[in-house]
């Protein structure tokens, strides 16, 4: 298991698409949409999260003039690439105690402050939920302002795995701000 994310751009919400009675989407013609020439998302606005889907609404089927995706990793390696990532925006380290003992995250710090350096995405969820284009645009810029060098990392190997999925976020990001979503799932 593990968290794969879906980038669209340029999203619309697909009129005359239904829910049938087994809650799977399509057209009101009763035509499916697993054959759609054409990248499309049910909105799924994680309640834990709120605001991170805007301008979506929650539950619309939406379609989407480009898509791509990728694998972001395991649930754990994951949630280490992003605590690298925390580290490269700025944060501190904060404590976490737990059955495991004692923890110092980057991370941590973003889910306990109210905003900051990709803080919409640093203290979203690991698992599934939408953002939508107004938080990536500033995810986006603050990308773009990040500068990320071999000297960050404690060996060529660390700072080539991390690059791999930069290059894959940056692009993601990049094509939800041009009114489109980064889906997580």
């Amino acid at each position: 298991m593990g968290l794969d994310i879906t980038a669209y751009r340029k999203v619309t919400v697909l009129e005359g698409a239904v829910f049938d009675h087994h809650g799977e989407p399509m057209m009101a013609d009763g035509t499916g949409l697993w054959d759609a020439k054409f990248p499309w998302f049910t909105v799924y606005a994680n309640d834990h999260f709120p605001g991170r889907e805007h301008p979506l609404i929650d539950g619309k089927i939406m379609r989407a003039d480009d898509g791509m995706s990728f694998r972001a990793g395991s649930y754990c390696w994951y949630g280490d690439w992003r605590d690298n990532l925390a580290r490269l925006a700025g944060w501190p380290q904060a404590k976490l105690s737990d059955e495991h003992g004692n923890r110092f995250l980057f991370q941590l710090s973003a889910c306990l402050a109210s905003g900051g350096p990709l803080w919409e995405w640093l203290c979203f969820s690991d698992c599934e939920g939408i953002i939508g284009s107004i938080a990536a645009k500033k995810i986006y810029a603050e990308m773009l302002e990040i500068k990320i060098t071999l000297d960050d990392f404690d060996d060529k190997c660390q700072y080539s795995s991390f690059m791999d999925k930069w290059d894959d976020w940056l692009k993601a990001f990049e094509m939800a701000a041009d009114g489109g979503a980064v889906e997580f799932h």
